[in-house]
């Protein structure tokens, strides 16, 4: 499983916190949050300002398509953990140290 379970205005509250979206509070998805070096290119910036970056980035993800719903990248951990949304499964990449 690529992460906790849950519906998608809980998600949210991780992954982009501030944000709603009408309408999908009770849309099942999957929320994956990956620690590593992240830098959103494919994201609208006002003129002359950088691509987001940081050390978190977390996917909201549809549960029956696993299309991408949500993005967010920041230099903090997520302000909700992820298994307080539901079961979560931590997944260490083969060259990961830590």
């Amino acid at each position: 499983m690529p992460g906790p379970r849950g519906v998608h205005r809980k998600a949210l509250t991780s992954a982009t916190p501030g944000d709603f979206v009408p309408g999908s509070g009770g849309v099942p998805v999957y929320l994956v949050t990956m620690q590593g070096r992240f830098v959103a290119y494919d994201v609208s910036v006002p003129p002359g300002a950088a691509a987001p970056t940081g050390r978190y980035a977390s996917l909201v993800l549809d549960a029956r398509t696993f299309d991408t719903m949500d993005l967010g990248i920041d230099q903090n951990p997520p302000p909700v953990l992820p298994e307080s949304l539901g079961p979560a499964t931590e997944l260490l990449h083969p060259g990961a140290t830590g």
